[in-house]
């Protein structure tokens, strides 16, 4: 399957790619249409670009979940749902909890798929796992050591550990080739091979000690003959790959926690305000196919070609200029780094600058504000704002419950 979708024809650039998914999600069969105007479409993969956590936020209906779906479904990507539950504190409800009785790790579904998606035959396919209703229970504490390690540019960080000590077991047989080679290049270590086989056997004077068995783990490890936990690093660890992003839904209502400052600034957020209309004159499209190599390659590209980064910075100093002087308040490099970024992919796939500073402004900087008593510096940030319209009408709702 996966190398069926490999030939599939490819997409060639930002802006094919928009197209091609809009046209894909509405002209399915009347039960399955979906439809998305092209920024909110440019919306998510520019955020895409910039974050390997997505949050999709808005009112239930808007089709937050079914985005990432239809996204994937439209390249020959990878989508797998898990649903969130209230009840989760810690990071062991989504990875899964080590036995140890039976010295097995018991993995929860999100876990056995980062560890499927991290497979090499896999690792050129899109993949999307979507934490449905995200902000049920608290996202910094079930997600912490993914917001953590995604922050580092070095990807070979991107590990996450699964349990504190190795996993893995020495065999209980070895192939009679391994032995061999083990007796010729290391006869100390062959020694102590024999010694835990006569042990085994009954033989209660082969003791060995706590370090022989570590001498002996080791050089297995390096023969790949250690039993369990293959594919794990130092049997413990696993990685996130780069074929990977995660996508949170997030609803605003009685049941959900409020999304902290840290999940906001790590993540691109994506606002799905109103249930999408058809436009018509869908064409019927199937799927198509693109790399994960080949979708980080468009989206440096945009990042590098960009003409745009110094109306982005001009525009941003004005804007922190305004929250400094009026709410004492700035906002930090990571979300002007962000906001480049997120313009430049966002232009590439036909966008307006404009429209892409909007997005930015309304879902990652103006919340830094929105909650302020000071209806003149609001007033006054809403004028200064004029050109961004989903900036104005967050104000201007804000303006109204002060009155």
């Amino acid at each position: 399957e996966i190398m069926a979708k490999v030939r599939r024809e490819s997409i060639p650039s930002l802006k094919a790619l928009v197209s091609h998914v809009k046209n894909y999600a509405g002209s399915r069969t009347v039960e399955e249409r979906l439809f998305y105007t092209d920024n909110d479409i440019r919306a998510f993969l520019a955020g895409m670009a910039v974050s390997r956590l997505i949050i999709l936020q808005g009112m239930s209906g808007t089709g937050k979940s079914s985005l990432p779906r239809i996204f994937s479904e439209a390249i020959s990507g990878f989508n797998r749902l898990i649903p969130v539950e209230s009840s989760w504190r810690d990071r062991n409800e989504l990875l899964g909890y080590y036995n140890d009785f039976n010295k097995k790790f018991n993995a929860k579904s999100f876990t056995i798929e980062l560890y499927r998606s991290g497979k090499e035959r896999c690792q050129e396919i899109p993949t999307f796992i979507v934490l449905d209703e995200m902000n049920l229970a608290r996202i910094e504490y079930y997600f912490s050591d993914f917001l953590a390690i995604l922050q580092e540019p070095d990807h070979e960080k991107w590990l996450i550990e699964l349990v504190s000590s190795d996993m893995r077991t020495l065999p209980m047989e070895l192939p009679e080739s391994v032995k061999a080679k083990m007796s010729k290049e290391s006869p100390s270590i062959y020694s102590i091979w024999e010694k835990i086989e006569r042990s085994r056997q009954g033989d209660l004077k082969a003791e060995t000690s706590d370090d022989d068995k570590e001498r002996l783990t080791a050089y297995l490890d390096k023969l790949g003959q250690l039993t369990g936990a293959k594919d794990l690093i130092d049997g413990r660890k696993i990685r996130v790959t780069d074929n990977i992003w995660f996508v949170g839904t997030a609803n605003r209502d009685e049941s959900t926690f409020e999304i902290s400052d840290k999940v906001y600034d790590r993540a691109q957020v994506v606002s799905l305000n109103q249930k999408g209309r058809s436009e018509g004159n869908y064409q019927r499209t199937p799927q198509k196919y693109i790399s994960v190599s080949d979708l980080i390659k468009l989206f440096d590209e945009a990042i590098s070609k960009n003409s745009i980064q110094r109306d982005v910075e001009e525009s941003l100093d004005k804007l922190d200029t305004i929250l400094m002087d009026k709410f004492d308040v700035s906002f930090g490099n990571r979300i002007v780094t962000q906001t480049i970024n997120f313009a430049a992919v966002f232009v590439a796939a036909g966008g307006e600058l404009e429209d892409a500073l909007d997005y930015q402004i309304s879902t990652k900087i103006l919340r830094k504000v929105i909650s302020s008593d000071n209806d003149e510096a609001l007033l006054e940030l809403q004028m200064a704002m004029a050109q961004y319209p989903a900036t104005v009408k967050l104000i201007e709702k804000r303006l109204k419950e002060l009155r």
